[in-house]
């Protein structure tokens, strides 16, 4: 949190019309991936896992994926999240300007907040990455 109490993070645009609020140092990338078909990518000559939400369609060509670091030591270092479309933002969340939402809080996440009218949720990324890692 910064003196001003606002909040830097990324608004990924999910499966579902799920809207996925990260930090920005936890990415890699926004990259746009040929066709998935499978439960992995090709991103920078790696072959990666790639997490696609829910029920989300596999994606035509070209695909736009959220690229993430990997954390601590789980054999994954880095994974994909398939994206709705190209509508990343990078934004400063005021503090002020959220309004907590622990009723709308899906599987998979840690809490979930409504800012400008949208819904948010806060993934926990470790936790997926390690569903992930075991999948490696």
């Amino acid at each position: 949190m910064s003196s001003d109490n606002s909040q830097r993070c990324i608004l990924l645009p999910c499966a579902d019309d799920q809207t996925w609020a990260v930090p920005p140092n936890c990415l890699a990338e926004i990259a746009l991936l040929p066709a998935i078909s499978t439960d992995r990518v090709s991103w920078r000559h790696r072959d990666i896992p790639l997490f696609v939400g829910a029920s989300a369609a596999l994606r035509a060509d070209p695909c736009p994926c959220a690229i993430f670091l990997g954390i601590g030591d789980q054999n994954c270092d880095f994974w994909a999240l398939a994206l709705s479309s190209c509508s990343v933002r990078a934004m400063t969340l005021p503090a002020a300007a959220l309004e907590e939402e622990p009723e709308q809080v899906q599987p998979g996440c840690l809490g979930a907040f409504r800012f400008e009218g949208l819904l948010c949720q806060v993934p926990d990324l470790p936790a997926l990455q390690a569903r992930l890692a075991g999948s490696v």
